[in-house]
């Protein structure tokens, strides 16, 4: 490599390094930068934040789906639901809500004839009285090989540790949390000559 090479390299390698670092700090800009401020002067604005964050109904956009071959107007009506900030593994859901009347304009796309292609309508929309934060994972999730826990909001297996114990032993097997199982490190494969998949052994066999 003569010397004209060799700066051209290090020419193309600077420019390389000064697009990364213009990335890195560009991404900057994915984030909300806080100023930081005297929490005795800033505490009746964290009060408001913390009002307007909490689980209860808000107004919100949405979307309306009429049948098919006719469309709303306006698509989209602004009705109250549930949402705000709830404890990790809470989600904020309604716990008394009702149907209530929209009146919209429905125009039909595929005009019939002596029908009119624009009418008034009414359409039932579910609205939210009251919020509660609840677990998002309910009993309903849990399998035959686990216990709901309504503290902790999740599924505990019921022999506890004692299965995990015995799984993580065997050769070729790992004990999947989620599930409470131990499970075979190789996938099933397709047994031929009359054999058959055994999970225990996690091979074929007669």
């Amino acid at each position: 490599m003569n010397f004209a090479s060799f700066v051209l390299c290090i020419f193309v390698a600077l420019l390389a390094i000064a697009q990364s670092e213009r990335i890195l700090s560009n991404r900057s800009a994915d984030y909300d930068v806080h100023n930081e401020i005297n929490c005795r002067q800033g505490s009746r604005g964290l009060k408001h934040t913390i009002m307007n964050s909490i689980c209860r109904p808000y107004e919100r956009h949405v979307d309306l789906k009429p049948l098919p071959g006719f469309r709303f107007i306006p698509p989209t009506v602004s009705i109250k639901r549930c949402d705000g900030h709830c404890l990790a593994g809470l989600s904020c859901v309604p716990v008394s809500k009702r149907l209530v009347d929209v009146h919209v304009q429905v125009k039909r796309l595929n005009q019939v004839y002596g029908q009119p292609i624009m009418m008034c309508g009414v359409v039932k929309v579910e609205e939210h009285d009251q919020c509660r934060c609840k677990c998002q994972r309910t009993a309903k999730d849990c399998n035959d090989r686990q216990d709901y826990n309504v503290d902790s909001c999740s599924c505990d297996c019921k022999n506890g540790n004692q299965e995990k114990e015995d799984c993580e032993r065997q050769m070729g097997k790992t004990w999947n949390d989620d599930e409470c199982s131990c499970n075979c490190n190789e996938l099933e494969v397709l047994c031929t000559n009359g054999q058959y998949w055994d999970e225990k052994q996690c091979k074929c066999v007669q």
